[in-house]
């Protein structure tokens, strides 16, 4: 996509590793918009039209004070493919059993947390 700057939203409830991941991004030149749980994410996604990759954690509050569950991830992939079924959608987790219900879900990628820094790493 010459001359499409990347616009990426990234959903993750650690913050942590959400800014390690968004300084990264940003250092490739990519715009991020962020969210840590899944109605940030939801309306980070209605608000910006141009995003070109979701990279999500599966495992998420729903709102803030909301215990995590993996519902939100899972049901957030499937409101992204439904709204914009063209859009790649990555799913990160530490877990294999919910890299597995994100492709069911209709994620196009699944990496494992702790690799998930070196997969940015390596694109681009």
């Amino acid at each position: 996509m010459a001359g499409r700057k990347s616009k990426v939203l990234l959903v993750e409830d650690n913050t942590s590793l959400l800014l390690g991941l968004m300084v990264s991004m940003k250092g490739k030149g990519i715009e991020v918009v962020s969210a840590v749980t899944k109605e940030e994410a939801v309306k980070a996604f209605a608000e910006n039209k141009d995003i070109t990759l979701v990279i999500t954690d599966i495992s998420y509050p729903e709102k803030q004070g909301v215990e995590q569950s993996h519902e939100s991830g899972l049901s957030f992939i499937r409101h992204v493919k439904d709204m914009r079924p063209e859009l790649k959608v990555i799913a990160q987790s530490s877990s294999k059993e919910y890299l597995e219900m994100a492709a069911q879900a209709g994620a196009d990628g699944e990496v494992k947390k702790i690799d998930l820094m070196g997969w940015i790493n390596s694109k681009g």
